[in-house]
This record gives C-alpha cells, sequence and structure tokens, in this order.
C-alpha cells in the first residue's frame, strides 16, 4: 500500500451503525445516543488507521 490514509470519519460512521443497528436490534436495544455514535466512528476511525498505517510502505 502507498499513498495517504484513504478514510474518512464518515465512512467509519457508516461502518459502526451498519454493524452496531442490527445488532442492537436484534437484542431489542434502542439505538444508543448520537455522542455515542461518534465516540465509537471515531474510535473505529482510528483504529483503522492505525492498521492501515503500520502495513502502509514508506513513499520513496
Amino acid at each position: 500500500m502507498e499513498g495517504g490514509w484513504p478514510g474518512t470519519l464518515a465512512e467509519a460512521r457508516v461502518l459502526v451503525l451498519q454493524k452496531l443497528g442490527p445488532e442492537l436490534a436484534k437484542r431489542g436495544l434502542a439505538s444508543p445516543p448520537h455522542e455515542n455514535i461518534t465516540k465509537a466512528s471515531r474510535a473505529a476511525y482510528a483504529a483503522a488507521r492505525r492498521a492501515w498505517l503500520s502495513a502502509a510502505s514508506p513513499e520513496d
């Protein structure tokens, strides 16, 4: 992999909602407050970025 980090916080939010929504519904739980979704999205984004950077090749 080369180049800059390709992800966005908006993409992380979509992924969090795609995973979290069905799991909460399956358990009969309500959707979490907006601020919790934002925190989870930021955490997912940061983890994905760290993983991507650890696998990325340095630019020549």
